[in-house]
């Protein structure tokens, strides 16, 4: 279950390089392991809406769907 690690795997290393190349306030975080499942989110979305491959569209969105129901559910223990 979740996300193969082809998936994340380019999303890390998208998201350690966007906050080792920016300055000032945007590269500190109170909470990052908030700020990465937040940036895995926001990748996931952003491939579930790609028209081209929707096979892969559907697995990502049950991707996401799977993970907000863990986190609702760690939320309520």
């Amino acid at each position: 279950m979740g996300v193969s690690a082809d998936l994340v795997e380019p999303a890390f290393q998208k998201f350690c390089s966007y906050y080792r190349s920016v300055v000032g306030k945007q590269s500190k975080s109170r909470d990052w392991d908030e700020g990465w499942q937040l940036w895995c989110q926001r990748e996931l979305e952003e491939h579930a809406s790609d028209d081209d491959a929707p096979a892969q569209s559907s697995r990502r969105s049950s991707s996401l769907e799977r993970w907000a129901a863990r986190k609702e559910a760690n939320e309520n223990a």
